[in-house]
């Protein structure tokens, strides 16, 4: 065997065995992970769907009436190699790299066509001052801390009454990266939440916005 030989047999073993210590850990995290998922479904009337990918998982149901996702979604990245032992080539399956999030989806309906808020940010101010929609409220604060777009800007300038936009300071300004897309509040976030207390706080704030903001839902059958 060939000093190269060798050193591939010595990287190849130490990245199996790290390889094992990251499987190991990652399944207790994610029992873990589904366990406090299963307890606030559980609290808050969810029921489990079927995730479209092996390891996703998916909560649906109610939250104040609107309808209301809850899922974890995992996208897996690039493989980073080969690892050469005896003139074989191996695939470097443990340098896959997977991101994993977290979001929270709430649908309603009865606004205007388009209406997509989401926070102002440094790229959006740039995209703002080269041409992009960015409709006025008239509220110093909202045209300040949003980006608010629509089909029909006097529609939604009708929309965003004095309410409505301090529904959005208080619900959409906080620490929890929430916005508006589509006629569906949508809350994302790397990693999984894994206590009952944040995806409780998420919730709320998503479910409180969604009373002040929107039509009430229609009355169930």
């Amino acid at each position: 065997m060939s000093e190269e030989d060798i050193f591939n047999a010595i990287l190849f073993t130490a990245a199996l065995i790290a390889t094992i210590i990251m499987v190991t850990k990652g399944l207790t995290r994610d029992r873990r992970v589904r366990k406090v998922w299963r307890d606030f479904a559980a609290m808050k009337g969810l029921d489990a769907g079927t995730a479209k990918n092996s390891g996703d998982i998916l909560y649906s149901g109610k939250n104040r009436g609107f309808p209301f996702v809850l899922e974890r979604v995992t996208q897996r990245g690039k493989q980073l190699g080969n690892v050469h032992f005896l003139g074989e080539k191996i695939p470097m399956r443990a340098g896959d790299t997977f991101h994993t999030y977290t979001r929270m989806r709430l649908s309603m309906s009865g606004l205007p066509a388009g209406l997509s808020i989401s926070r102002e940010t440094i790229g959006r101010k740039i995209a703002t001052a080269v041409g992009a929609q960015d409709i006025r409220t008239g509220d110093p604060e909202v045209d300040g801390s949003f980006v608010i777009k629509g089909k029909d800007p006097a529609e939604v300038g009708r929309f965003l009454n004095s309410e409505r936009c301090n529904a959005l300071k208080v619900y959409l300004r906080g620490r929890e990266e929430i916005g508006l897309r589509n006629n569906e509040l949508l809350y994302e976030r790397k990693n999984s939440i894994e206590n009952i207390s944040e995806l409780s706080r998420v919730y709320m704030r998503m479910g409180e916005f969604a009373a002040a903001f929107a039509p009430a839902p229609p009355p169930e059958d």
